[in-house]
């Protein structure tokens, strides 16, 4: 299946026309924001990875259910279909979610300050919250410096 330009721009217009008409609720619960970005990164591979140029085709068709249907069996095939997509670019091509490493190392310093507070490394056993809170700094500040090489490096989706 070879993909040209015009099928990627009817996409982007569909995607355009569905955001002007809904309101900013529908537009986040449908991430029309994130199926944007997502559909040129999947224009810029198509050439080199054949799964990309199988994604292109029938992303146009869940575009086109977005809004008319309602049910929720295909709103959750829509996400699983988007997911699908996201973890293909993570695995294959190295792309990450904004702010993936924030929300990464954000959870994992808690959780390591949560532990030293409660074994008592930080102080006494009973500054759980004081090792959470350094955690939680510790973890924001590398994830967000994560976040921004990821950016500066063209990787983020």
């Amino acid at each position: 299946m070879d993909i040209d330009e015009s099928l990627i721009e009817r996409i982007l217009a569909k995607i355009f026309e569905k955001k002007v008409y809904m309101d900013k609720k529908q537009i986040n619960y449908y991430r029309l924001d994130l199926v944007e970005r997502i559909t040129k990164r999947l224009a810029s591979f198509h050439d080199e990875c054949k799964d990309c140029e199988g994604f292109i085709g029938k992303l146009e068709n869940y575009i086109d259910t977005i809004g008319t249907n309602t049910d929720k069996q295909t709103k959750r095939e829509y996400d699983k279909y988007l997911n699908a997509i996201i973890s293909h670019f993570a695995s294959k091509h190295k792309l990450v979610d904004d702010n993936y490493y924030l929300s990464t190392y954000m959870t994992i310093g808690m959780m390591f300050g949560m532990v030293f507070g409660a074994v008592g490394i930080i102080g006494d056993s009973s500054n759980m919250g004081i090792g959470i809170s350094i955690g939680l700094c510790i973890g924001v500040a590398l994830g967000v410096s994560q976040d921004a090489k990821a950016k500066k490096d063209g990787r983020v989706i």
